[in-house]
């Protein structure tokens, strides 16, 4: 029951991804082990472009099928040993250990191709598209005394991404 209880307190109920809080639990420990043996760690953020207005037009059950598209493609394009977040709306976090920055940015290209060929059903008639922008930042053991820091990069990134054109990795 108290494992049970943990999981729930963990996953995001409706994409089935972890939570927030849980992955900074989880991979704070992960970054502190990839600084002291001075292995690569790269992080990658994204988000639904023009969310809302796939809300708006379509409503919050296309909405959410929007989410679970994104978290189930994220699942289906990471390794086991990476770790799936939903950071919070229609935002998501890869943490990717033992991986270069070159590689994390192949991965985010990869998922960002797969989601912007695909299309969600919304009746018999109609379909929806949407993009999403993904931002790309590594590890730099010398330098990065926290997680948060490459998280920050990584978001830094993700905003240049959307300022810049969106549907795009940076």
């Amino acid at each position: 029951m108290m494992q049970q209880l943990k999981l729930l307190a963990s996953i995001d109920s409706l994409t089935q991804l972890y939570n927030r809080r849980y992955f900074h639990e989880i991979s704070n420990h992960i970054f502190s082990l990839a600084k002291r043996e001075e292995k690569e760690l790269s992080i990658i953020m994204l988000d639904i472009d023009k969310f809302k207005l796939i809300n708006d037009t379509y409503g919050h059950q296309i909405g959410d099928d929007a989410l679970v598209f994104v978290a189930r493609t994220l699942q289906e394009n990471i390794r086991k040993s990476d770790i799936a977040c939903r950071y919070g709306g229609e935002e998501f976090v890869l943490l990717l250990p033992n991986t270069a920055k070159e590689d994390a940015f192949k991965i985010a290209q990869k998922i960002r191709e797969k989601i912007e060929q695909s299309s969600l059903q919304v009746n018999i008639n109609q379909e929806v598209r949407f993009t999403i922008s993904l931002g790309v930042s590594q590890i730099d053991c010398k330098k990065d005394i926290a997680l948060e820091t490459v998280i920050k990069r990584a978001d830094e990134a993700l905003y240049e991404a959307k300022n810049s054109g969106r549907n795009k990795v940076v």
